[in-house]
């Protein structure tokens, strides 16, 4: 639908003198009815017929299923161009490298991020909840090539998704800006994503990015089990995907309480004590702990960080 049809639709509801169903407007096959809902405040209701199981909250068009478009939210602080260590490693927030050695390079110019995708590529995995059988439509400005399912997919073209079935969305060779996956025919505008839903929506799949630059910062607190082990439960406020099942840490890292400080030496899932609205970890010592004292898990250097992915 185009912004001159939507223009036709509003003028067609304001100049009408029926103040309960204001407009039929019909769009490639599917019916757009607009009313008028005068029973509380006055409100524009929309709802879309013509086409099975959907609805105008469940269609999504002109939505993106892209997150982090922009590539505005870089919770790992990947650096542009720097090498990944393995397959399938994560940069920007939901953009990851998918060979081994190679890297995504990235620029911003007037809040627009420029990526340029190597040659293995660079890809999304965009989860099945987000997405309803139907057709869809692939857009994006620059040179790179792209694929659905390791299928080609032209710029502003037309690919099959089959609901609650996860799809990977991969850009090779080139340069690539203001993605966008939406259902249906035909490619819209895309527009500059609100940035907090943003990050709300990259934390579904790294609940958990603590800083960097900042020693001794405590990032959780609990008690010890053993001489040897603790039980922390690290600050957190968002809601991963799924249930923790992996810590991925770096740096140096100490379990401190009033008068010690001892030295970590492993970090693991405490998988009975995860939710995906908990983080706990079990923090392995050497020795020197004392069971149910009141202790607290702090980075020891500005490097240190911890990492908790819940990524498809």
């Amino acid at each position: 639908m185009s912004y001159r049809e939507v223009r036709q639709i509003l003028n067609a509801v304001f100049d009408s003198d029926d103040n309960v169903l204001k407009t039929i407007y019909k769009t490639d096959g599917e019916v757009l009815n607009m009313v008028l809902d005068e029973t509380g405040d006055p409100a524009l209701k929309v709802r879309i017929e013509g086409y099975e199981g959907a609805s105008a909250q469940t269609a999504g068009i002109g939505a993106n299923l892209l997150i982090n478009s922009a590539g505005l939210i870089n919770q790992r602080g990947y650096v542009s161009g720097t090498a990944t260590a393995s397959a399938n490693q994560y940069t920007l927030d939901r953009w990851k490298v998918a060979v081994s050695g190679q890297s995504l390079v990235f620029s911003k110019t007037e809040n627009i991020v420029t990526f340029t995708a190597p040659a293995g590529g660079c890809e999304q995995v965009v989860e099945g909840l987000s997405i309803m059988t139907g057709v869809y439509t692939l857009s994006w400005e620059g040179t790179a090539s792209a694929s659905v399912n390791g299928g080609s997919v032209a710029n502003s073209g037309q690919v099959t998704l089959t609901g609650g079935t996860n799809a990977t969305v991969r850009f090779t060779g080139g340069t690539f800006k203001k993605p966008k996956l939406e259902y249906g025919g035909t490619a819209t505008e895309w527009t500059l994503p609100e940035y907090s839903s943003e990050l709300s929506a990259c934390k579904r799949f790294l609940p958990l990015r603590t800083l960097t630059g900042v020693p001794y910062h405590p990032v959780g607190f609990g008690y010890p089990f053993s001489t040897t082990q603790a039980n922390i439960t690290l600050n957190t406020t968002s809601r991963g995907r799924i249930t923790p099942t992996q810590v991925i840490y770096s740096g140096t890292w100490r379990l401190q309480r009033s008068g010690s400080s001892i030295p970590v030496t492993a970090l693991s899932i405490a998988p009975a004590a995860c939710s995906t609205d908990n983080i706990t970890v079990i923090a392995t010592v050497a020795s020197g702990l004392s069971e149910g004292l009141y202790t607290l898990l702090s980075n020891n250097d500005t490097t240190a960080y911890i990492e908790i992915p819940a990524e498809i």
